[in-house]
């Protein structure tokens, strides 16, 4: 059994390797390593429990770049702050290439300086560290603990060559900074619209200068994003890696554009819906309607939805709105830019009236010649009001302020629009609300048949509000002994179309 013990690492596979057991040889004993511990105990020899770089933010990395680092040495037991330990790293046994300066920083941290250079420690690197001393003891030390800690040096994580970008009105502006070539012949800068490798393009027809460290992109198109990077160029002409990739987005200063036709007039306790068609050259981001009654001090909102395209629509609730003046404006941001359809200080001012409307109407099918009732539901009803269907007055019933009955007997078929007046003046309107068909009448429109047919024997007088063209009219008698005499009778006054 080898339990409880600190291996170095929490990695198993690295365990293992460690270990000549029964898994290497069997004649060998298998050797049980778990559980184990995850840190070295502060009973045990001193060694070193963990090593870590830090950027010049203060951030953990493990890939590294032109720059100076700190590396974090950790002990599991306090250690001799009067004596530094040996720490070095290199790509190679014995890792001893490149050595820290460093000091204390507490019994238990060291910490170290390290300048990197790119173009002369780029690679894979290990740490070595030796010859730290406990604080308690000074006849124990650590060994040589080499090959444990790692870290990579990669171009990738370069700051030598560091590019920055700010949007701006009508252009991209980009300045850098470079560490990494003393001597040089200038720069390029490139410029991609997706980032993607292999899509940059150089955009500065000379090379600029080296006492250049900025320039400013003025062919782009305002929202649209833009990627760069810079590459240095030596006296010879070449160039070097690119820098880091910025990207930015030159600013926007054109606002939306709204077109709004203001209401004229709403009715109270039906609710409004504002309607308005918004765009922008790189897009709308949101549109809201502000809304309150006059008198009242702070105004509403309720973003606009957009239903289509261009189109927006908001609904104010009935409860909302009472009579008076509703005061409302529009805006729209494309996440930059603002545009009003009114304002706070001057909204469009619409009145609210108390007339009567219409907003359903309950009535089955109706039959030609025979007695039928309704119902009309709305809001605003008062007992002078009538129900108007084809444009005659039928009985109305006046039930409540949001109610009203009729009885109405048709005279011929089709679908019914039902109108509301007041002192003969038609305040409100329902297209369609019900069907009269007319049982002894069957009417075809391209081959579908509308009506029932039925027999009846007497002269009869067929109207109709259809709307479409009837191809043909059929009627059955009973009688059919005179049938001649009998279709005599039938006549239309519809002038095309018309077949008998």
């Amino acid at each position: 059994m080898a339990t409880d013990n600190y291996w170095g690492t929490t990695d198993e596979n690295l365990i293992q390797k460690q270990l000549v057991d029964f898994d290497t040889n069997t004649n060998y004993a298998d050797i049980i390593t778990s559980p184990y511990l995850d840190k070295p105990s502060e009973e045990t020899y001193p060694c070193v429990s963990d090593i870590y770089i830090t950027d010049k933010n203060g951030d953990k990395v493990d890939t590294v770049g032109n720059g100076t680092y700190d590396v974090h040495v950790l002990f599991n037991r306090d250690m001799d702050k009067n004596t530094d330990p040996m720490v070095s790293y290199g790509p190679d046994d014995p890792y001893t290439d490149y050595t820290l300066k460093g000091q204390w920083n507490s019994s238990r941290e060291w910490v170290g300086k390290m300048p990197i250079k790119v173009l002369i420690n780029q690679g894979h690197q290990y740490f070595r560290v030796k010859d730290a001393v406990a604080a308690d003891d000074h006849w124990l030390t650590t060994g040589t603990d080499w090959g444990r800690f790692e870290f990579d040096v990669t171009a990738s994580g370069a700051e030598a060559l560091t590019l920055q970008s700010e949007g701006r009105v009508g252009s991209i502006y980009l300045n850098w900074t470079q560490d990494e070539y003393d001597t040089m012949a200038g720069y390029n800068i490139y410029r991609s619209e997706t980032g993607e490798e292999g899509s940059f393009k150089k955009i500065n027809s000379s090379i600029l200068s080296s006492e250049e460290k900025e320039y400013e992109d003025k062919k782009v198109e305002a929202g649209k994003k833009y990627y760069y990077y810079f590459t240095v160029v030596d006296t010879a002409m070449s160039e070097s890696r690119p820098s880091n990739i910025t990207s930015n987005t030159a600013v926007d200063d054109k606002p939306p554009v709204i077109k709004h036709t203001a209401l004229k007039s709403i009715t109270n306790g039906v609710g409004a819906t504002i309607t308005a068609t918004v765009k922008d050259n790189i897009g709308v981001e949101g549109v809201t309607l502000f809304y309150r009654m006059e008198g009242e001090d702070n105004f509403k909102s309720v973003p606009m939805n957009n239903t289509t395209g261009n189109y927006y629509n908001a609904h104010i609730n009935a409860e909302d709105i009472t009579v008076g003046n509703l005061q409302y404006y529009i805006e729209a941001t494309d996440g930059t830019n603002y545009a009003y359809s009114g304002s706070i200080g001057e909204p469009n001012i619409v009145p609210v009236e108390s007339k009567a409307y219409i907003s359903a109407v309950r009535a089955e099918s109706g039959i030609v010649g025979k007695s039928m009732t309704g119902t009309v539901k709305g809001v605003n009803f008062n007992e002078n009001d009538k129900v108007v269907i084809d444009d005659k007055e039928v009985d109305t019933e006046y039930i409540s302020a949001k109610e009203l009955k009729f009885t109405y007997k048709p005279e011929y078929m089709g679908k019914k629009d039902v109108q509301l007046t007041e002192n003969q003046v038609v305040v409100s309107s329902y297209k369609e609300a019900f069907d009269v068909t007319d049982p002894n009448v069957r009417v075809y429109n391209e081959d579908t048949l509308l009506t029932k047919e039925l027999s009846r024997q007497q002269y009869v007088n067929i109207k109709t509000n259809y709307v479409g063209v009837i191809n043909s009219l059929e009627v059955t008698y009973s009688n059919t002994n005179d049938l001649g005499t009998q279709l005599g009778y039938i006549s239309c006054n519809v002038s095309r179309n018309k077949k008998i």
